[in-house]
């Protein structure tokens, strides 16, 4: 349970069993520290809903969102709202108004990070360069870009990018930040 929470408890006893917080902090075994305003979690369905002021922090890589919802049996967050994804120890970041991340799993063998939204941005700071080296790549307003994308970053220079269904249409097929691996970005 939630270490700094109030709790109320709907359905006790039953499947559709419901627990609501207020201001919530979690500690997880892992490090990980979870905050938000607001939680419904439903056990039976092992989904955590988190409303309002929401941060994920893994020490060092934190995420922030107004709302964000996590299913623990597919290991999925979805979080929506001025979504903010930062390595703090590198100054990578991201920034989109949707993120659906997918954690590696024995059935998923890699993760998977979807950033949605009309104003996308990444900055990606290779771990040789500080973030005032890094070059931000931007999405581009209008007819350049589309919506939504996929950012993959590969973990080795051997890795090649994931396949393109034939008819699909590479919106912006690659790019290079200095020191760091090919990213692709692809229509989803």
């Amino acid at each position: 349970m939630p270490s700094s929470a109030r709790m109320q408890i709907l359905g006790s006893g039953t499947a559709s069993e419901v627990y609501i917080f207020n201001f919530v902090t979690v500690v997880c075994d892992d490090g990980l520290v979870i905050r938000a305003d607001s939680a419904l979690i439903f056990p039976g369905r092992r989904l955590s809903q988190l409303y309002r002021n929401v941060s994920f922090d893994e020490g060092g890589r934190l995420l922030t969102a107004d709302r964000a919802d996590y299913y623990s049996g597919d290991e999925r967050l979805q979080a929506w709202g001025g979504v903010v994804l930062e390595d703090t120890a590198q100054g990578s970041r991201m920034e989109g108004e949707q993120l659906d991340y997918l954690r590696a799993s024995e059935t998923r063998p890699r993760q998977r990070l979807t950033m949605t939204g009309t104003a996308v941005s990444a900055t990606l700071v290779p771990g040789s360069m500080t973030p005032e080296q890094a070059t931000p790549v931007e999405q581009i307003a209008g007819d350049t870009v589309g919506d939504p994308l996929l950012v993959i970053a590969p973990d080795s220079a051997d890795e090649t990018p994931p396949a393109v269904p034939a008819g699909s249409r590479i919106l912006l097929g690659h790019f290079v930040v200095p020191g760091l691996n090919l990213v692709w970005v692809l229509p989803v």
